[in-house]
């Protein structure tokens, strides 16, 4: 039977409560402490749906502490969907355990409007905004106990109305795949801090394709150092810069080819910032990578890995005729060496 460490185990042992695991419910009842009924279940952060036959056989049925205003944020991952899509407000909302589906019970105890500012919003990580909602949601927990308000009657008390509501489905590998031709700067930074460690394939030459892994991301505000490229030279090969007010001058623009979700091969900008680099996403923000993981290699500093990537010589660009002399429109060719 595969079982889990959680904390509730460590402090129910500690407090001398029996302990009872399982991965299933399949074949397993109730149990009956001292030969006492339990009379209501608690679950919080529970990844299985409990069966109507384990709610009936408590008096009370149970309860569940959800970090989100519901109905909105219904799934496994509210916290994380919040931080992605950009979310001023929080709060939680402790419900009846419904007997047909997740996230679907009577609403017994909520924040109430407008909700909770959420402390540092734009900068605010997963690991944050979990800390800021714990405590706050147990002491919700714990006042709709002492109300009682799990007992019949049960009184309805969520007071949100959401035009759109947001899912919150269950976090998977692909969640983490960074779509640079897609998402701006702003999307990227909020998928890093909700879900850390970020990923993409790059071209390591013009046949081999490996995953990297972006081990940390930084939102930076594009300035006078780091203007979108700008096309300076057109001759064998299409060359690229960036202005660096710094040093008053036009230094090299450098890229690595990443694939598309469609399978289209694209460059993927990139300035050096000393040991790290910044990628220049969009007009209005750039990112900056400090440590990149290639697959099966150590971390090492970005611009190390991308310089290292880029000596291939397997790629050269070209622009699209119709897009003109713009970047968006830059599009890559194989080098005539491989072939």
């Amino acid at each position: 039977m595969l079982t889990l460490l959680v904390p509730i185990k460590g402090v129910a042992q500690s407090l001398g409560l029996p302990v009872h695991e399982a991965d299933t419910f399949r074949g397993w009842n109730l149990p009956r402490p001292q030969n006492e009924a339990i009379n209501l279940i608690i679950a919080v952060s529970f990844g299985l749906f409990i069966p109507p036959r384990i709610l009936k056989a408590a008096e009370y049925g149970g309860l569940n502490v959800h970090p989100s205003l519901l109905p909105n944020f219904r799934g496994p991952a509210p916290l994380h969907h919040m931080i992605m899509a950009g979310e001023k407000t929080t709060g939680f909302t402790v419900q009846t355990l419904d007997h047909k589906s997740f996230d679907h019970g009577v609403i017994l105890a909520q924040t109430p409007p407008p909700g909770l500012p959420i402390p540092l919003a734009d900068k605010c990580t997963y690991d944050d905004l979990l800390q800021f909602v714990k405590p706050r949601a147990s002491d919700m927990l714990i006042q709709t106990l002492r109300d009682r308000a799990f007992v019949p009657p049960l009184v309805e008390t969520g007071g949100y109305k959401f035009e759109d509501l947001k899912h919150a489905p269950k976090i998977t590998p692909e969640d983490r795949h960074v779509r640079w031709d897609e998402w701006d700067a702003a999307t990227i930074y909020r998928r890093h801090r909700a879900l850390q460690r970020l990923w993409n394939r790059v071209w390591v030459d013009g046949k081999t394709e490996k995953r990297i892994i972006f081990e940390d991301l930084e939102s930076v505000p594009v300035t006078e150092n780091y203007f979108p490229p700008g096309i300076t030279d057109i001759a064998d090969e299409l060359k690229l810069s960036y202005r660096n007010q710094e040093r008053d001058e036009q230094l090299p623009l450098e890229y690595v080819v990443f694939s598309t979700a469609d399978g289209e091969k694209k460059p993927l900008f990139y300035a050096p910032d000393g040991d790290a680099i910044i990628v220049l996403s969009d007009s209005h923000q750039a990112l900056r990578v400090k440590n990149i993981t290639v697959e099966g290699q150590k971390m090492k500093p970005a611009r190390r890995v991308m310089q290292a990537i880029g000596r291939s010589g397997a790629w050269q660009l070209a622009l699209d005729p119709k897009g003109g002399n713009q970047v968006p429109s830059v599009q890559l060719v194989e080098n005539v060496q491989q072939n």
